[in-house]
């Protein structure tokens, strides 16, 4: 059959006027393309994709389906009106081209494809098939961008487009409509579960679905599943109908409806966020089919064996029912250690708003985004808060449903609820004894997926643009497998252990051999074509963009070798989290050339340690080659799995002194550090933390190629999590005793900057103020949020006291840049999508009790305010450690030098203001910076003068208290003069770390003791801080009090400040400065030498009293006088010797109320603190000399 004339088509499209002329010229052009590769080309190169974009556009409907007007005619065959039918048979067209691959997504673009797709999303104004057919437009044309060339796979912008405001409430219409007998529903919902999984991969688009209730529409259609299995909860109707729950049992799912999309949908949302996790335990769909009350659990069978009776008995299991919910009788029962049942006595949930470094946590932290995000670990740690310290929670019985899932569904089901489980499991809502549980039942069935499914693509379909879909099922679950492996052992050694013992460690060997094996090409071989084309390349600027054709995607085969890449290394840097068992087993079964090659962004073939040229010396290109990419090319996935790989393995020092300096992991790493990709540097940085530590032998080369420099223009940056990381790795680099490299870190670094880094609370006030909401509802919720925070934040010192390499650099930071997004007014408070609309079951108790442990969850995890305050204290930290260490050397002569250099560049007296500054609390809001600062500072100078001056057995009582320092003085008045407020207490985190270098000062020349002696308002602060509910604080302050009364020689001993003075006294007081006094009459002279030499004297007498005193030393005696009184007659005279042992700093400490701190201190319940009182106690009477 002749092809019909494509000019003659195009007019006619351009041309036409009506719908019915439209839609014929349309289903001309369709017979014409369906199923010709190269007519599409020809076709695009015509020009034809702006003309079909305008026809839709023309097209678009309205915002709601008119309710009268005139008879639409519906076409009979398809039922629907000539204006739809038209709107169809466009939506059809571009799909076919979005079918086409990666040729014509240049085109699509340029003409704006995404804009023309969304208006027909909606279902309450679009016909169903219409609502599909875009679904699927909008699908295809996202896969065809994730198999593109290198530059043109993100999806970001897709995922921007499509979960912004308007098109979220199209998913929601979607997703909550009755898919029972209805097949285009159900494939609609299928669409959107699929494309969520994908394309959702960052908070800001994660928080945009739980705030815009697609989350709950997902978990509404989980529970359809429930209740079309008959796995209901007994009694969940009969408990509904009390509260008026039952109405949201929701019907159930259609019989052929895949739950497989759902479940790796609600996994992508929720991700690594115990708010996101909450809100899907506490949607109402799932609390009505799961109620959390507690339901009795069936009577357990009546045969019971002997053998079990035994067991139970003996204490070797347990059975207590209280803790088995009806859902865990769908699942065998598994026999938990002793320890497991020993464990139940403490806590099952961290407190509300905790996130720990389980990447970011973190990010820390998060959130903000993890180093670690593939293992769970957030980017930082969130602060707790009073508020969250609420009554423990039964286990959702979604927990074990999904165990059930993992162990009688499909693959695609076994996947999906192991994915979900591992986001549960790592957001802390699963049970004491699952972790176990998981180990028994659920690690060997993924295990069992991985050996089950073959691993490579047949031979003759690798160059194959086109691959059938058994055989991408089985891809999908091969790499899928890997990834949910890698996050649920990530920070479980209990998993860890069952995985290796699986032979996991050959796994991920035998995975990465196999995506380094070498392609041809990772494109598809050109088509053959007897009429080559002419002018319509994607570089020629004569052809508009919207008429060039470019080059073909990757093969199948590629993209699955660069899946499974990502996913084993995940999974390596899992195992190399915890156990350094795990580490060298990792490193002895060649793994370290793989991960080494994924460095690079063009990798070359993976060398063992005798492959390489020149040690760390070798490969001055980094590995890429510039060659064809027959071993591919490393994505940024890639590249940072690979980092966190490294940086995992660093933690041994073993491994970096030999095989990471035998591969020549410095370079590639290096490189990294100048990528143009703000993840891929912070995951590098992050990386060179460990590599530059003093048992290193890679420091010498690093800083050879420039690394200080590097290192200090990121410490620079604007970005908080490459900040962190660059100083936490400076910070161990001027561990180095070389000096001089100490001096050239901070010259690069700036001291002034340093100095910024330290102070800067900037960031936190300024992130309070736009948190302020503008009722004064808002304004007191948010006061009282960070209130609780602040205070929990000093109580949870060893909670937020983790290392950092479990946090984000991400880590702590990918999460920055999406605090408030997801909502339309950051500053509006938020509500519920649930109760958004007024309904019956709304006040619930259940329901409101859902609601505050939300709010709380979401204030602690999204609250700005928060995130700012622990990327500030993160700094700080860091900051103070670099100081900290630049004062540490091997030899007293090299720490004098770095003392008096640091405190000369510094600037003496402002280091000792600003640390002064760090030990008090802080007011913000409300006053003004400079009164609310003077305001905190009085008051905590108050409070530390006033604990000093309390003798020792009035004082004893309170000395153990662990309460904040300073929250006993009066700052009440002014929060109650200024309601908006808020007291910001010092971080231990900090005040440990500012210690710490204090003690390393003190450790040098008596001059350095005497120099901290001096700051009188600084060590009253210190005081207060002997209360600190941190050991590691409170173990530092008396370290600090031992080093002070160190004394090197006799002459440290009876150190003064100064020559003597004179004074006088009347004869009813004390006269102070003179060596001797005298009174006449009822009267009391005191006098003390002040000079090389120290000692006291005291005279009493009726007549004229006297004293004088002397000590060891050469220093001279004062003299002074005192008169007074009316006596006559009779004198006295005394002569006491002072205490020569006894320094001057000893009794400035005493004086300042340390004795009675540090007697309390001895009976601390921490050994550390209590060894360093006993030290610091026996300094202070007798010191060594």
């Amino acid at each position: 059959m002749a092809r019909v004339q494509a000019p003659p088509i195009l007019a006619q499209i351009r041309a036409a006027k009506t719908p019915a002329e439209q839609a014929t010229a349309l289903r001309a052009l369709r017979d014409d393309i369906v199923g010709h590769s190269q007519r599409k080309e020809q076709w695009v190169r015509d020009g034809i994709l702006e003309p079909l974009v305008k026809t839709l556009a023309d097209n678009a409907p309205l915002q709601k389906r008119p309710s009268g007007g005139p008879q639409v005619e519906v076409d009979p065959a398809t039922g629907l009106g000539e204006e739809e039918t038209v709107r169809l048979l466009s939506l059809q067209l571009l799909a076919s081209f979005t079918y086409n691959g990666t040729q014509f997504l240049g085109a699509l673009k340029a003409v704006d494809i995404l804009s023309a797709l969304i208006p027909f999303l909606s279902p309450s104004i679009n016909s169903p098939p219409v609502v599909l057919s875009a679904l699927r437009t909008l699908s295809s044309f996202g896969e065809a961008t994730r198999i593109a060339p290198r530059g043109g796979d993100d999806t970001t912008y897709i995922a921007d487009a499509l979960f912004s405001p308007g098109p979220l409430t199209s998913l929601c219409d979607i997703l909550s409509q009755t898919t029972r007998g209805n097949v285009v529903v159900r494939e609609q919902k299928e669409v959107v579960g699929d494309m969520i999984s994908w394309l959702c991969k960052t908070p800001a688009h994660q928080t945009a679905l739980a705030d815009s209730g697609v989350l709950d529409a997902l978990a509404t259609v989980l529970a359809s599943f429930v209740v079309a299995r008959g796995e209901v909860i007994p009694g969940a109707l009969w408990s509904g109908q009390s509260d008026g729950l039952a109405e949201l049992i929701p019907p159930p799912a259609d019989g052929r409806a895949d739950l497989s999309s759902v479940l790796e949908a609600l996994s992508a949302v929720v991700a690594n966020s115990r708010f996101r996790a909450c809100l899907l335990l506490y949607s109402p769909a799932l609390i009505a089919v799961f109620p959390h009350n507690g339901l009795a659990p069936p009577i357990p069978p009546a045969g019971v064996s002997e053998a079990w009776l035994a067991l139970v008995t003996s204490g070797l299991v347990d059975t207590d029912s209280r803790d088995r919910g009806p859902m865990d009788y769908l699942l065998p029962t598994v026999l938990l250690p002793q320890s497991k049942i020993q464990a139940r006595s403490f806590r099952d949930y961290p407190p509300l708003g905790f996130s720990k470094s389980r990447d970011n946590l973190a990010a820390a932290a998060s959130g903000r985004l993890p180093t670690y995000k593939f293992t769970g670990l957030s980017l930082g740690s969130s602060e707790g808060s009073a508020e969250d310290e609420t009554t423990e929670e039964p286990e959702s019985p979604l927990i074990p449903w999904l165990i059930h899932i993992i162990r009688s569904g499909s693959a695609m089901e076994k996947i999906g609820a192991a994915s979900l489980l591992a986001s549960l499991f790592k957001a802390g809502f699963t049970g004491p004894e699952r972790e176990h549980m998981m180990g028994v039942l659920v690690i060997p069935i993924l295990w069992d997926l991985l050996e089950y499914y073959p691993k490579e693509i047949p031979k003759g379909a690798q160059r194959s643009t086109i691959i059938s879909d058994d055989i991408a099922h089985d891809l999908y679950i091969q790499h899928r497998t890997l990834d949910v492996l890698a996050r649920l052992v990530g920070e479980s050694e209990v998993l860890q252990r069952v995985v290796f013992d699986c032979g996991v460690i050959q796994e991920v060997y035998t995975s990465l051999k196999s995506s380094y094996e070498p392609l041809e090409s990772p494109h598809p071989p050109p088509t053959w074509s007897s009429t080559p084309s002419h002018g319509s390349k994607a570089g020629d600027r004569r052809v508009p963009a919207s008429c060039r054709v470019g080059s073909p995607g990757q093969v199948p085969a590629y993209v699955h070798r660069i899946r499974i890449r990502e996913s084993a290394l995940k999974l390596a840097a899992a195992m190399a989290t915890l156990s350094n068992d795990y580490r060298e087993e990792l490193v002895m079964d060649r793994v370290t050339p793989y991960l080494v090659e994924s460095l690079c962004p063009r990798p070359g073939k993976p060398k063992g340690p005798k492959e390489q040229p020149g040690g760390v010396n070798a490969a001055e290109d980094g590995g890429d080659s510039g060659g064809p990419l027959v071993y591919g090319y490393n994505t940024k996935p890639i590249l940072i799995a690979a980092c966190h790989a490294i940086r995992a393995l660093a933690r041994s020092p073993k491994i970096v002194r030999t095989t990471l300096q035998d591969h020549g992991v410095a370079q590639p790493i290096l490189k990294l550090l100048r990528h143009s990709d703000m993840e891929v540097k912070i995951a590098a940085s992050g990386a060179v933390i460990n590599l530059l530590t003093n048992c290193s032998p890679m420091v010498t080369h690093l800083v050879d190629l420039g690394i200080i420099r590097i290192l200090c223009e990121h410490a620079h940056s604007l970005n908080p999590g490459l900040r962190l990381n660059a100083l936490w790795a400076l910070k161990h680099l001027v561990m180095d005793p070389d000096h001089e490299l100490k001096k050239f870190c901070l010259e690069e670094l700036e001291p002034g900057w340093l100095l910024q880094l330290i102070s800067d609370d900037t960031a936190e006030e300024e992130a309070l103020l736009r948190a302020r909401a503008p009722s004064q509802a808002g304004r007191r919720r948010a006061r009282d949020a960070d209130d609780d925070e602040d205070m929990e934040g000093f109580y949870d010192d060893d909670d937020n006291d983790n290392d950092h390499d479990n946090a984000n650099g991400n880590g702590n930071n990918s999460n920055n840049n999406s605090h408030n997004n997801g909502t339309d007014n950051p500053n509006s408070p938020w509500i519920w999508a649930p109760l958004r609309r007024p309904s019956a079951w709304s006040s619930a108790p259940r329901i409101q009790q859902a609601l505050e442990t939300l709010t709380a969850l979401r204030n602690a995890e999204l609250n700005p305010t928060r995130l700012a305050r622990a990327d500030s204290v993160a700094i700080q930290e860091q900051a103070l450690g670099f100081l900290r260490n630049l004062v540490v050397a091997t030899d007293s002569w090299s720490q004098t030098d770095m003392v008096d250099y640091v405190l000369t560049e510094l600037g003496q007296d402002r280091l000792f203001s600003l640390l002064a500054e760090k030990l008090k609390m802080r007011v913000v809001g409300g006053a003004t910076r400079r009164s609310a600062s003077r305001s905190a500072s009085a008051s905590a100078s108050a409070s530390a003068s006033g604990s000093g001056s309390s003798n020792g057995h009035n004082n004893n009582n309170n000395s153990n208290g662990k309460t904040p320092a300073g929250t006993h003085n009066p700052s009440s008045s002014s929060a109650t003069a200024n309601r908006d407020a808020i007291v910001l207490y010092p971080q231990p985190r900090i005040v440990e770390n500012l210690v710490t270098f204090l003690v390393n000062i003190a450790a040098g020349q008596p001059r350095h003791r005497q120099l901290i002696i001096s700051q009188t308002e600084l060590l009253r602060l210190l005081h207060g801080h002997m209360s600190s509910p941190s050991a590691g604080v409170r173990t530092m302050v008396c370290q600090l009090a031992a080093s002070l009364c160190w004394a090197e020689d006799e002459g440290d001993l009876g150190a003064g400040p100064g020559a003597a003075t004179s004074g006088s006294g009347s004869a009813s007081g004390a006269s102070s400065g003179a060596s001797s006094g005298s009174g006449t009459g009822s009267g009391l002279g005191l006098g003390s030498g002040l000079g090389s030499g120290l000692g006291s004297g005291l005279g009493l007498g009726t007549g004229t009293a006297s004293g004088s005193a002397s000590g060891p030393g050469s220093g001279s005696v004062g003299n002074g006088s005192g008169s007074g009184g009316n006596g006559a007659g009779g004198s006295a005279n005394a002569n006491t010797s002072a205490p020569g042992t006894q320094p001057r700093r000893a009794q400035v400490l005493e004086r300042l109320g340390f004795v009675p701190k540090l007697e309390a201190l001895v009976g601390d319940e921490d050994l550390g603190v209590r060894e360093r009182a006993k030290l610091a106690l026996a300094q202070m009477k007798a010191p060594t000399a």
